[in-house]
Formats: C-alpha cells, structure tokens, sequence
C-alpha cells in the first residue's frame, strides 16, 4: 500500500484519468505498462482491500497481546498506511462508492491504533467540505445521447408494438373481447390461481367440444367427456419416460383448462350482481344450465377421474385439478357433493386429505421459515446500526457529515447522468395526455407493466411498457403513442453500493421475503369451503373425521391451526389467504355444532381479538381490510347463531371471551364512514365559497383541499360507503345475538354518544322474528335494507282481507300474499329505479286528492255562474206556447247562459281549472298503470278457459285445479273494472274540457277512492254483484210475464193519456217495469170507466196482490236482505280482524292476557317479538340474498319454503313465555310453595331473634350481678340474705346426673358460682366449653357470642 501511495504521488493525473473510466475486464493481466498495473491496483485496493479491513476490524478484530504481541504495532503500520493512501488518493476520486469505502475504513481502523483521532478530520475535511461534481464524460455522454436518439424512440416503438402485437394475439381480459358477448365484466383472473387463457385460438379449442346446434347439456357437451376420459387414461399410466410424463401433464393442464372453461364460458354471460339476483328468469335459465354441465360431468365419472392427480408430483396439475374441482362445485351443486361423498366412501381414498394437510404443512413451514429469516435480518440490521451509529456518530461527527456530502453528490451525479436520455415528446400528444381520463383500472395495470430492472450491456434501465390489458374502446396505435411517450433510460454504474450508516433492506431482499402461495393454499381452502357450501353436513362431519378410513385426518382443525400461522403479521400481501381462511372456516361451521366445538376449542376467539383490536394492516387496502372483517363476523354469528343443548353453551363461551368493545369500536367505525360528514363538508363549502377572509396564498391552498376532499370524499362514498354498512351491519347482528343471550349484558357496557348513535342506527334498520327449529326456539335478527319497499295500500289489503279463521288458515294466507308481496316489490324495484316512476307512484294518492278538489271547484264554479238559456217558466217560451203546442227548440238547447262572470273570465277559469284537471288525471292513469302494471289475458289462459266451459266431463279435476291453483291477490288485469274506470276516468276529464264541463260531475264519484267507508258501502252491493245480477234477471223476467199479460188481457187499462202505453209488448213491458219498481202501478192501472165491473176488478185485484207478493215484497226483500246480509258480514268480518288484532297474536295466536302477565305486554310483544311484518321482510330477505350465503336458520326456513311447508312458524310458543311452565297448576303449586317455605323461615328467623334477646338481658343481669359481688368481696361488705339463698347461675341437668352418680370433677370457672371462685381466678380469661358453645345446653345456661365477650372482660 505504501508503494501504491508513493506511485500515485509521482503521476497523480494519469491516476485520476484512470479512475474516471471504465477498467477492463482483467486490467492486471493484460496490462502492458505500469500505468495500467497501478490503476489496477488502485481499483482493488478501494473496492476490495479497504472493505475487508473495515469488516475485519469492525466486527473480528479483539487483540490478544500474550498470544501476538505484534498484533498492536501492525495494526498500527495498517491504519498509518491507509491514511496516507486515503490522503493521496482522496483528491483524485470521482466515483461516490470509492469516495464511500475510504470514510467507512478511516472511521473503523483509526480508532482501534494508537493513531490521534485527528488524522481522521485531517483526511475527511475534504469529504465533510462538500464535494464538487466534474464529470469529465458528460460531453461524451451528450454525445452519444444525440448520436442515439432516433434509436431509442425506435426500441420503445417497437417494444410497444411487442405488446400490442400480444393483446391482438391473445385479446383483451373482458367478455366482449373473448365471448363475442357485451358485458362488462372481466373474463378471467390474471395472475391469479384460476386464470384461463386468453385469445382465440383458446377459445376455437373450446368451441371443439361443443355442439351449438343441441341445447340440452347432454347433447351439447358430449364432446368434452372425451377429455374426461383422458384424465382417467394418464392417472393410470405410471411407467413413462421424463419426456412423456412432461408430455402428459402438458396435455392433462389442457384438458382441464378446456373442461373449466366450458362452465366458466357460462358463468361469465351472467350479470355482476348475480348472486342477489338468483330469482330472475334470465339467471335462473343461465344457473340451470351450468347445473346441466355440471352434473354432466359428474355422470361421466370426472370426481374418480380427477382427484387422483391431486397427488401427482407437477404443481401446475395439481392447480388445475383444484380449478376443475372448484367451478364443479360452483353454485353449491349437491350432486357433485353427493358424488365426491360417494368417492371418498366408496374408495377409502386418504389421498385428497393427505394433499390437503401436506400442502397446508408446506405452506406452514414457508411462512414459518421466511419470518424466520426476516426476523434474523431485522436483529442483525439493528445491531449493525447500532454499532455503527455508536462509533461514528459520537466520536467521529465529521465522518457522519462526509458522508451526508457524498451522497448528495451522488444524487446529484445521477441527475446530470440522467439528462438528456428521454424520447422527444410530441406537443399534441402531451395536450392530449392531459386531457385523457384514465381509470383507475388502468393506473394499476400501468403500475403493474412497469419492468423494475432490465440488464443491458451492464446498464440498468427503468421502462414502461405498454400494459397487457387496454381498454377495447381505444386504439391500438393511440395506446402505442401514449406509451411510448413513457420511456426512459436510467443509465448506472455496476458497482454495489456498500453500507451506509443506517444500512437499509434491498428490495430484493424485501421481495425475497414476501409471501408466496406455497402449495396454492388458498385455492385448496376455496375448494374445501365449496365442498361445504349450501351447509352440507355429510361433507362437514367427513372432513372432521374420516371413520371409514385406516388414518383419519381432522381438517377441520388443520384449517384453524393454520390461522395461528398468519393470524400475527397480516399484509397486503397475505390477507386474501386470511380472509379465504374465516370464509372456510365458516362454511364449516355453518349448521355444525360439532364443528363449532372444534374451532372453538383451538383458540379461534383468540386470534379474532388479536386482528379486531389490530388498528391497521400493513400495505393493505380498504377493500381487503373490510372483507377481512366482514368474513370473522360472519363466522362469530355462525358460532353463536342457534339455541338448544350445546349450542347455547357455545355462544355463552363464544359472548364472554369476545371482545365486545373491540365490536362496538369497529362498529362505530363503519357507522363513521357511510355517514356524511356534514360539518367538514360545509366547513369546506365555506372556504370554496370565499366566506373565510383569507390571503391569496392560503385561499387557494384551501380551496384546492376542498376540491380534492370532494373528489376523494364522492369516490369513497360512492364506492365503499356500501361495504362500511354491510361489515357495520354485521358487527350489529353479533351484538344483537348476545344481548339476547345475555340480557344483562347491555348493562354492563358503557357507550359513549357515538356509539348510541351507531346502535340505534343499526337497530332502526332490523328487525327479528321466532322460528321453531329442532323443537328448540330460535331468535333471528336479520337487517332490513328498505322499509318502503311495501305499499302502504297493500298493507291495509293484507291487514283487513285475509283469513282470521284458525291460525293454520292466518299462516297459510300469509304466505300466499307474501309470494305476491314479493312479485310486487321485484316490479317495483324495477320501476322504482326511474326517478320519474318514483315521483309518479309516490305520489299516486296526492293526485287522487288534486284531481277530487278540482272536480269540486269546477262543479261549485258550474252551480254558480251557469243559467239556461230558456226554460218553460220563462215569459218568452210562455209567449210562444200561446200560439203552438211545440216545446221551442231554445228550450232544448244545452249550452248554458254564464252569469256573475264575463265569457272572457269564464273561460279562462274552466280551461285553467279544466286543464290542470287533465293534467293530474293522467298523473293519476299513468301512475295506477306503473303501480299496479295491468296484464292482458294470455292466450292460454283464454283457450283453457273456453274448454272447461264447453268441457263438463273434467268438472271434478277442474275445481280441483282451481284449489290447487294459486291466483295471485295484486294482479291487476287490464279487462277489469278498475282499468276501465280510470281510462273513462281520463277520457271524461278531456271531454269535460272540451264540452263545457259537463263531464266533470262524473270526477265527484272520486271521493270513494280515498275514503274506507264509502269503499265498505260500495264493496257491500258489489261484493254479492253476481247474485244481485241473477236476482235483476228473474225480476225482469217476471216484468216480462207481467207485461205479456198486460198486453193479452188489460190494454183498456193504459191509457196514453196517463203516460200509459200498451200498443205493443215492448211498450207494455216497459210500462209494466216502469210503474211497477216505483209502485205506482196500483194507482193508475185500474179498469176502464166503460168496463166497470166486478169481473173486471176482481182481475184487476189478482193482478195487483199477486204483483205486489212476487215483486215488491219477495223480490226487493230478496235483494234488500242479499245487501244487508252483505253489509253485516263485512262488519262482522271488520270486528273479527279488529278484535284478532286487538287481543290475538297474528303469529303464535296466543291471547293477550299471556304477554300481560308474563311477558314485557302484548303491544312490545306484537311490535318487536312476533311482528307479522318482520316475517315478510324476512321473506323479502331471504328472496334477496344468495343461497349459499344464508346461515344456518336461514337455510333451514329456505328448505322448509321450497316443500310449501310452514312448520317454523312458532303456533302457540314464544320466547317471553319460556318461563311460563306448560302447567299453570303445577306453577300455581310451587309458587304457594315457594311463598310457604319463605315465611317458615322468617318466623324462624323471628323466633331464633328473640332468644338471642331473651339470653343477652339475662347475661347482662347476671354481669351486673357478677361486677357487684366483685366489689363487694374487695371492699369486704356483707352479702345479703337474698343473694346467698340464691344462686347465680343455676346448674345444668347434666351436672345434676353426675352428682348423683359419681364423684363430680372439678368445675371450670363458668361454672363455679361467683361466691366459690376465688379472687385471682378473675384475671385468667373463661372460656366456654365444648357444650355451652353446640346449643345443647338449657336456655339458663345458654351464653351468646356478646355475653361471652362481656363476661371475658367484665372483670377489667
């Protein structure tokens, strides 16, 4: 190093010039001169020897002078040789990494010689001074930039052309592009473990194994069974060469990428939104059809043909088989469940479980070992910082600052470096770039196609490609353009960089250590979750426990095990496997209480409190965070979701080691999130509105944050504000089913006004009903998105019309309205999404009370003004009969004379008043044709109509079809009454306005649209119509016999003179119902004064009486009894429904009296527990959600739906009446008993008081006794007689019986009476023995806990 030194200081210019070029590959060997040999030389001593030194003496270094006693003096010839080199050639450097490895080694090796420290800040002052960028290649470089311009702009053109030439190949990543379909959904998941190929030669391979011209899946697809049977043929072949095998797999990766596709090619035809659309014709044909493929496949064997190769040694294969099993198993087909069933059992196959635990094991150990790792780097980066920090920084502040200098001058070297290597930018291009909008789809797909580092002749380049995915609505050459734009070229010098002072992980490293599906884990999960999808509890019990197998494998809590692998350190990066995790574990414990003891038992509450209470995840987005969420709700309500033996001790255990603040707390926070901010926003409207007087500066910094908070606030809202109210919903649901587990438990948690608010937010929003489900009683809380999808006007229908007779018939009805409810609310849903629809059919019964008040102002503004023209009491029509014995034409004349107005005014009142009649009456029309959707008669139902009236041989089958048939209580058809009223209601109204308004009488009859009581009166004549129109028949019937004989026997009695005609039978029969409905028949039909006779009257007689009997009194008593019998029956009906409302449970029909005295009342109990609109809303639920995602109560009411069978509804059970035994007599019984036993103790109670009473006066006496004869004794007065006769203490029975049998022994104390104790016997203290204390003594001896305190210290 020495000579080193001193041959630089001879030539130190050639040295320099050296250093700022580029070395050869081998400089030493091939040098020919000294020159090349002493760069050389120099390149290795700053690169090699100074780096090695540093380490070696930073971190093995520790001197041993008994064993070398030189070691001291070399190290210091080292450190005084490496300063003189750093000293001679620190001038000459220009490469910051050279500049680095001479700081690095002067700070190590200085400090451990014996060399003053200040030779140190001699050296780097020129470091610490600032360092100077002269790069004497920047001419070159500029050079070569301008030489090489146009092809650089080439290569990123062509490069482009690269990729859009492999978007035309394989095709864009949407359906239209691939299926030749228009939607807008994305075809497949790149990148992802079910990703299918793109491009259309894929999909002219597909169309191979299909017939398009069958359209049953039989047919249509038999073609692809041929691929099945491939499948079988190479899991068989075990002897092949490596090639062949290679060979196989390819061919076995194609044939199941052609079987999934198939069904995937279906899937994706479907709507976004499929899953809560299930009910639609449309998705209900597409749903069908895949199960067609489905279960084709499964006839062909694909479950025994396929998992073998579960086993097999490519990963590639085993991923495609775990696809194939997870598009078989989509839509929770239970024949492919069924069929996998029947496999494992039939075959005793461990194969599949082996795969599941072995892949779960190498995922383990995977991400075991790489936290390992990390955790290894973490420590030594930490140590190496520390270390480094504690020499440098305090002894050697001049170091920190040379290398604070250098690295700036590195930054600002590959700045200059960087000028100048950029495509030439087109103006119109740019302009157009910034007026483009780019969605945020392809921001992320940019990001995605941006190569990090791409070696070329020793150079690192940083380009941007163009993305693999552009949109189908742009063109090729524009995406070219704007991407080639892009490109740049960051040039770098190969040397690593060496270690800073705080050294920091490479992204390699970090990159190294990211999380990797080892064994496509997620994948095995979804397959698993799907096996268990629809709650199949076969599949649940065998993945437990395989009894039939030699090893039984429990996976169930493999699955949870492996939670508390990755449950600590959740990322970006791993939370789909999480999340893939809770989703399983809750398709395994859905309906399963054996499941749930499992999970339960390894510590699954646990790791759910850790990531509730977990404020954020690293690198993880929103979306993923409130999925991640959302799935561990969904298991904590499938564990604790049911009642009954066991499982309510779940959920007891599952209430008391959740956390519930962590709950509320991210409850609270969902409810923050999908709640406007209403103060923010108009503080913000403020400071864009200019109210803040502010500085120019400041006003413009705000209003671009109020801007950007709009945007950033309309785009999280819009597209997150739904999924914070779902996750929220669902935190709600679990605190609702531990309040009903534990109703003390809303006690004890505290709330702040916030979280109140959020509660009763939620609470507001759902609602709960009882069902009956293994005999237990079940609660089911369940949210209600939208209360006003039921019509208020169908309501009152099902309030007042159905049937109240026995509870089976109020269920059954129910149930027949809420299948029509919901037909109705899918309508309305769909009009309901036109805001106009909306306007129109909210405000149906507004229009009606417009179009009602109009029509009186038009009619009151008609009796005022309108006069006629003439009439027969006016004096010129009185004038002109004189001569004539004509009526004047003037006085048929209908147009009325206007008084009290001008014409003028007249009619601009009646067209204004008229025209906006018009107006609100088609308001009216078009908002009944919208609501209620009139349906014409299908022709079907017309020809069957016709044939069962023509047909009477099928009179049986028909009226038994007519029972069995449902006909629906909300359709309105367009041939109905109703329809016509309000097209003649429409046509009337534009008549009225054309002819003077005479037709605007007709709107009066309005008012019995909007008024219950004139509809009663209404529906009374109308309701019994068909009776009342037979009975009208036969009355005219007998006015025609009437009228016959009239014309054969009495046309002398009418005469025309009377207004009674007779010339004809028409003229007689009209006459005959004219007179005889009114009764005026018996007066004015009588025997001619020429013919007067008593033949004549005597017939005259029999005609009146029998016409009287048959007409006036039969027939209209007939007619007027059908009315009243009408009107009693909808009264008795309307008192039946108010009193089954007022003291009947619609539900349970249960009386009030019960929930009076047992329950909370009837009212809270009809309101929140049995509410007969929760249970349609219930319905309504379950119609609007996917099948695969109901729990376990939900599935069960759905099963029970489907076979019409209506068990679950709680007759005559609730569960505030649990407490109510079934026996009230027994009740009755136990609680006299109860009441019996209570006051037996407190007389005891009272009786044991009274002893202890009766002992302690009695003690206090004999104290007061026993301290006087004390005194006495000390001052040595005399006893009085009394006294001495009389004892203190009387003996106890037992001492009498010993001393009349045996000697007696020597008394204690207590028991010696005071007079023959002596003195000294006072200080020791008394205690009472054994049988003065067990209360087997006489009550004289008896002593209590007070009087033996008293008597122990009464002597003091």
């Amino acid at each position: 190093m020495n000579r080193l030194t001193d041959s630089i200081k001879e030539d130190p210019d050639k040295i320099a010039i050296h250093l700022k070029t580029a070395p050869e590959r081998s400089g030493a060997a091939s040098a020919p001169d000294f020159e090349s040999a002493a760069y050389g030389s120099v390149l290795y001593f700053l690169e090699a020897v100074l780096p090695f030194l540093e380490a070696f003496y930073h971190d093995f270094y520790f001197p041993d002078q008994a064993a070398h006693g030189n070691e001291i003096d070399e190290t210091d010839h080292i450190a005084k040789a490496v300063t003189m080199f750093s000293e001679t050639v620190g001038p000459l450097l220009y490469k910051p990494n050279h500049m680095k490895n001479i700081v690095n080694a002067m700070t190590v090796i200085v400090p451990i010689s014996n060399m003053p420290n200040s030779n140190v800040d001699h050296v780097l002052d020129r470091f610490s001074s600032g360092v100077t960028v002269e790069d004497t290649s920047c001419a070159v470089r500029r050079g070569n930039i301008e030489y090489y311009a146009e092809e650089i702009e080439i290569n990123g053109k062509f490069r482009t052309f690269a990729k859009n030439a492999a978007i035309v190949f394989a095709g864009h990543n949407t359906v239209t592009a691939q299926l030749k379909i228009k939607s807008a959904r994305e075809y497949t998941d790149l990148g992802g473990n079910e990703e299918i190929p793109l491009g259309e030669e894929f999909q002219s391979l597909v169309k191979r194994f299909v017939n398009h011209n069958e359209k049953k899946p039989e047919k249509r697809y038999e073609g692809a069974c041929i691929l099945i049977e491939q499948l079988n043929i190479s899991s068989i072949k075990k002897r092949m060469t490596e090639k062949a095998m290679q060979e196989m797999d390819e061919l076995n990766i194609k044939c199941l990428q052609v079987l999934r596709s198939i069904v995937h090619n279906e899937e994706r035809k479907m709507p976004e939104d499929w899953a809560t659309r299930t009910t639609e014709p449309a998705v209900k044909k597409i749903l069908k059809h895949i199960a067609g493929i489905q279960n084709l496949y499964d006839k062909k064997g694909a479950m025994k043909k396929c998992l073998p190769h579960l086993a097999t040694r490519c990963e590639d294969v085993a991923k495609e088989v775990l696809g194939f099993l997870c598009i078989m198993l989509f839509n929770a087909n239970t024949s492919v469940q069924h069929s996998m069933l029947e496999y494992f059992l039939s075959t005793r196959e461990e194969v599949f479980f082996m795969a599941v635990r072995d892949r779960m094991a190498l995922s383990t150990n995977s991400i075991k070992e790489k936290r390992s790792l990390q955790a290894q780097m973490d420590a030594k980066k930490k140590t190496s910082s520390e270390a480094f920090s504690h020499k440098t920084r305090k002894d050697f502040p001049v170091s920190v600052l040379a290398l604070k200098q250098i690295q700036g001058y590195e930054d600002a070297l590959r700045q200059q470096r960087l000028a100048g290597w950029s495509r030439k930018k087109h103006t119109m291009h740019s302009k157009s770039k910034k007026k483009r909008k780019v969605s945020k789809e392809r921001k992320v797909q940019r990001k995605q196609g941006k190569v990090k580092d791409s070696a070329t002749n020793g150079l690192k380049k940083e380009v941007s490609f163009a993305p693999p995915v552009t949109k189908e609505d742009q063109a090729l050459m524009l995406a070219q353009e704007h991407e080639t734009e892009m490109v740049a070229i960051r040039v770098e010098d190969p040397e690593p960089d060496i270690v800073m002072p705080e050294p920091e992980v490479k992204e390699e490293e970090e990159e190294s250590l990211e999380y990797r599906n080892d064994g496509y884990i997620e994948l095995v999960l979804k397959v698993m979750a799907r096996m268990c999808d629809g709650q199949n509890h076969q599949l649940q019990d065998y993945l437990r426990e395989q009894p039939d197998n030699v090893k039984s494998f429990n996976i169930i809590g493999e699955v949870t095990r492996f939670l508390n692998v990755v449950y600590s350190n959740i990322n970006g990066k791993n939370i789909e496997l999480v999340i893939q995790l809770f989703e399983t574990m809750n398709e395994f414990t859905a309906g399963n209480q054996d499941n749930r003891v499992v999970i339960f038992d390894n510590k699954i509450i646990d790791y759910i409190n850790f990531i509730l209470r977990a404020a954020e995840f690293q690198s993880c987005p929103t979306e993923k965070v409130l999925g991640l969420r959302e799935s561990i709700a969904n298991l904590i309500l499938s564990l604790i979701e049911e009642n009954g033996p066991g499982k309510t001790d779940i959920s007891l255990e599952v209430k008391d080691t959740l956390d519930k603040k962590a709950i509320i707390g991210l409850m609270t926070e969902c409810y923050e999130m999908h709640q406007p901010d209403k103060k923010k926003i108009e503080e913000l409207k403020n400071i864009s509105l200019g109210i803040d007087a502010l500085p120019t500066q400041s006003t413009m910094k705000s209003l671009s944050q109020a801007q950007s908070f709009f945007k950033g606030m309309r785009k999280q809202k819009d597209e997150l504000a739904d999924v914070y109210m779902d996750v929220g919903f669902r935190f709600y649901l679990i605190l609702a089913r531990m309040f009903d587990i534990d109703i003390k438990l809303a006690e004890y948690i505290k709330l702040d006004l916030l979280q109140q608010k959020a509660i009763n937010f939620y609470r507001k929003n759902c609602q709960s009903i009882e069902i009956v489900k293994d005999d237990e009683l079940q609660k089911v809380n369940f949210r209600v998105k939208n209360k006003r999808v039921m019509r208020e006007e169908v309501k009152e229908m099902l309030k007042w019309n159905v049937d109240r007779s026995s509870p089976s018939n109020k269920i059954r009805e129910l149930m027949e309205w809420t299948k029509d409810i919901m037909k109705d609310i899918a309508y309305q849903r769909h009009i309901l999404s036109n805001p106009i629809a909306i306007c129109l059919t909210k405000g149906w019964l507004i229009w009606n009370h417009i179009v009602t008040i109009l029509s009186f102002a038009i009619n009151i503004l008609m009796l005022v003004t309108w006069q006629a023209k003439a009439s027969l009491a006016s004096s010129s029509v009185k004038e002109l009969m004189h001569n004539t014995t004509a009526i004047p034409d003037i006085v048929r004349d209908p147009i009325p004379v206007i008084s009290t107005l001008t014409d003028a005014e007249y009619q601009l009142a009646l067209f204004s008043l008229g025209g906006m009649h018009n107006f609100f009456t088609t308001l009216v029309v078009v908002s009944y044709f919208l609501g209620n959707h009139p349906r014409l008669p299908h022709f079907r139902s017309i020809f069957k109509s016709i044939k069962k009236t023509c047909s009477r041989d099928k009179k049986d089958e028909d009226e038994d079809d007519k029972k069995n048939k449902h006909e629906s209580k909300l359709d309105a058809k367009f041939f109905s009454f109703t329809t016509f009223y309000y097209l003649g209601f429409l046509a009337l109204s534009i008549a009225g306005t054309m002819y003077h308004g005479y037709f605007f009488a007709f709107h009066l009859l309005n008012i019995v649209n909007n008024n219950q009581l004139l509809s009663g009166v209404i529906k009374a004549v109308t309701q019994n119509g068909r009776s009342l129109i037979w009975v009208a028949i036969l009355g005219l019937v007998v006015f025609y016999l009437y009228g016959i004989i009239s014309f054969a026997m009495m046309r002398s009695m009418f005469d025309p003179d009377d207004y009674l005609y007779c010339a004809s039978l028409w003229e007689c029969t009209i006459t005959v119902i004219r007179y005889g409905l009114i009764g005026d028949m018996f007066e004015n039909v009588n025997a001619h004064r020429s013919e007067a006779s008593f033949y004549k009257f005597g017939l005259v007689v029999i005609y009146h009486i029998s016409f009287f009997i048959f007409v006036s009194t039969i027939g209209l008593n007939i007619i007027f009894g059908i009315i009243v019998d009408t009107f009693s029956e909808l009264r008795d009906l309307k008192w039946t429904a108010e009193a089954d409302m007022r003291d009947t449970c619609f539900i349970c029909s249960r009386n009030s009296y019960d929930f009076e005295h047992h329950g909370k009342g009837f009212d809270h109990h009809v309101r929140f527990e049995h509410n007969m609109w929760s249970y349609i809303f219930f319905f309504i639920h379950l119609h609007g959600t996917k099948v695969n995602d109901y729990t376990a109560l939900e599935m069960f009411v759905h099963k029970l739906l489907l076979k019409e069978n209506y068990d679950f509804f709680p007759l005559d059970r609730a569960l505030s009446l649990a407490g109510m035994g079934k026996d009230s007599t027994e009740t009755k019984i136990d609680d006299l008993l109860y009441h019996v036993t209570s006051i037996v103790d407190k007389q005891r109670k009272e009786e044991l008081e009274k002893k202890r009473n009766e002992e302690r006066v009695r003690q206090k006496a004999w104290e007061q006794r026993h301290r006087l004869g004390s005194f006495r004794r000390r001052a040595k007065l005399p006893v009085p007689a009394d006294e001495e006769a009389e004892p203190s203490v009387p003996t106890t029975q037992s001492e009498e019986q010993t001393t009349t049998t045996g000697p007696a022994p020597t008394p204690s104390p207590a028991q010696q009476p005071p007079s023959s104790i002596p003195p000294g016997q006072y200080l020791r203290p008394v205690y009472p023995t054994t049988g003065q204390l067990s209360g087997r003594a006489t009550p004289g001896r008896r002593l209590s806990d007070v009087g033996l305190a008293t008597s122990m210290l009464g002597r003091y």
